[in-house]
């Protein structure tokens, strides 16, 4: 019996091996130039950012106005408005500015289309070192947004909220302030 065991480990690890050096390779040739991601959005076009509005929209020269798919942002503040909440939205109007001020964007839909104010939903990606990088997972990363209710499929949701969850543990962006400490519902 311990022969056979041994043949069917060896045999078991031989064929395991082979398909890693089958498999890896091509995994890493598809995605060269892309960052690895769950959020698998369809290529809807390209533009050249003009402005940003706040954290998460912002219209392309050609007059399109987008809004980052997958993201909720603290409204901009009301006229004279200050405290946490002001300053959150500022904060993550300007990180969005730093991240795509004059950038061109590659923008990739899941069939979402526009929301009711008519901006294009889309995850917008810029180029840095070569790879296409999500603006969406970078202002998640940096604490600068939550995650929607609405972000398409679970495993992009999961990837997104895992984002979220390492910006709210280490306390940065809007997750530094008492403000936006999420509290359970047993505790008042």
């Amino acid at each position: 019996m311990g022969g056979r065991w041994h043949v069917a480990l060896a045999r078991f690890c031989w064929i395991s091996c082979m398909a890693g050096a089958v498999v890896l390779p091509t995994a890493a040739a598809r995605t060269k130039g892309r960052a690895l991601s769950a959020c698998r959005f369809e290529v809807a076009g390209t533009g050249n950012v003009r402005a940003i509005i706040d954290g998460r929209s912002f219209p392309l020269e050609d007059g399109r106005e987008i809004r980052l798919a997958g993201i909720e942002v603290p409204l901009p503040p009301a006229a004279g408005e200050s405290g946490p909440r002001a300053e959150a939205a500022l904060a993550a109007r300007a990180a969005l500015e730093s991240t795509l001020a004059s950038q061109s964007v590659e923008l990739r839909q899941n069939g979402a289309g526009a929301d009711r104010y008519g901006r294009a939903r889309a995850m917008v990606y810029v180029m840095r070192d070569g790879v296409a990088r999500s603006v969406t997972h970078e202002m998640l990363a940096r604490g600068f947004a939550r995650v929607s209710a609405h972000v398409g499929d679970r495993p992009c949701a999961e990837e997104l909220l895992a984002q979220e969850r390492a910006a709210r543990r280490a306390k940065l962006g809007l997750w530094s302030e008492p403000y936006y400490v999420i509290v359970a519902a047993e505790s008042g």
